[in-house]
């Protein structure tokens, strides 16, 4: 049987200021009866639709466009799915898209039921508007350090993806909003294509970086490049 075709999705990091210093992210928590990552942590996303590419074909071609692999009117579907996902899921509207950042894009591994192409954006929470979750595909809506969210993954609280802990990760490496800003205008993004595989030990996934996997020329290694399936807590990077 082929490999399922990868399905175009968006996903968006929505950071705040905290006092007297640091970042706080939006994490929502996926519903238990969802097909896809039931009980994960997420970022706030989902699949790009054919309504968002009808809003994008207008686009003019001054618009921002960072994906080298995409055109405009591409691009911003993605964007404005982002957004979209975001007022679904979490009830935050975004009215400006050109201030979402690309930091990452991740492809699901060959082999999964359900695959998908998802570009990451970043940007800062909305003013004056409270976050919630949608109770349905969503259940809890909370903001939350990198640091936080990681340190209570690695205590079994929070069950995360591979994609979402390198995010993180990069994030908790930063000490304030503008410090997380400036990293993500600079980073250079690039595809990440995960290689599943199994021993006698279990399932696990090897990132771009690892020394069984190594990075594309340029790329920026992340701190954990393996990870493993615990059957109760979910992927976990092995430390």
């Amino acid at each position: 049987m082929s490999a399922l075709e990868p399905r175009p999705a968006a996903t968006i990091v929505l950071v705040q200021d905290i006092n007297p210093r640091g970042v706080e992210v939006l994490m929502l928590t996926r519903s238990g009866a969802s097909a896809f990552m039931p009980g994960v942590s997420v970022f706030p996303g989902g699949r790009v639709d054919d309504e968002d590419r009808a809003q994008a074909a207008g686009t003019i071609a001054a618009a921002p466009h960072h994906f080298v692999d995409l055109d405009v009117a591409t691009e911003w579907s993605y964007r404005i799915a982002a957004a979209r996902e975001l007022a679904e899921e979490a009830g935050l509207v975004l009215t400006q898209l050109a201030t979402l950042l690309p930091i990452a894009h991740w492809v699901t591994p060959a082999g999964e039921s359900r695959r998908y192409d998802t570009r990451f954006f970043l940007t800062t929470a909305p003013a004056d508007q409270q976050a919630r979750h949608d109770g349905g595909e969503t259940t809890d809506a909370v903001w939350m350090s990198p640091s936080a969210a990681l340190q209570r993954s690695r205590e079994g609280l929070l069950r995360l993806s591979p994609p979402t802990w390198t995010v993180l990760s990069a994030l908790a490496a930063h000490e304030s909003l503008d410090e997380v800003l400036d990293w993500a205008r600079r980073v250079v993004v690039h595809r990440v294509d995960p290689q599943p595989a199994e021993d006698e030990g279990g399932r696990f996934m090897v990132i771009p970086g690892d020394p069984l996997l190594p990075a594309p020329p340029g790329a920026d290694v992340p701190t954990h490049t393996l990870f493993v399936l615990d059957d109760v807590r979910g992927w976990r990077p092995k430390e």
